[in-house]
């Protein structure tokens, strides 16, 4: 990272909380969020603010109930989607979610290395091997 942070950045949106300690980005998807195009660009243009042009790991607490649109999907499969992500590890315990990210990453080919766990403490390894 360009600029060093001594503390912990924390910031939400309508359908994020997000952490970032200056390693890793920590994003927990909030109960029912909805991930359509407009919800998805704002996610996106705060990470973006967050991080400027530097790309950081991304980890993603998927455990809650979430939709996405097909829009939605493209532009987090996208390279302008995933400008600021090097890589992302998504953990989630729900069944639906688990069909609902496999299904994503298997038909829509994310640009950067994307994987998803059962844990956290597995995700985390892999984000940050």
């Amino acid at each position: 990272m360009s600029q060093e942070l001594s503390s912990l950045v924390k910031y939400s949106t309508d359908t994020v909380d997000v952490e970032f300690d200056g390693v890793y980005v920590r994003i927990t998807v909030k109960e029912g969020a909805e991930f359509n195009l407009e919800n998805s660009l704002i996610d996106r243009l705060a990470l973006k603010e967050l991080l400027g042009d530097d790309k950081a790991p991304i980890l993603i607490d998927a455990r809650k109930n979430f939709s996405v649109s097909p829009e939605g999907m493209d532009l987090a499969a996208s390279e302008g989607g995933n400008y600021n992500r090097k890589a992302v590890a998504y953990f989630t315990s729900s069944v639906a979610s688990r069909l609902r990210l496999s299904v994503f990453i298997s038909s829509k080919k994310p640009s950067v290395p994307t994987k998803l766990f059962n844990t956290e403490e597995q995700a985390l390894s892999w984000l940050l091997s």
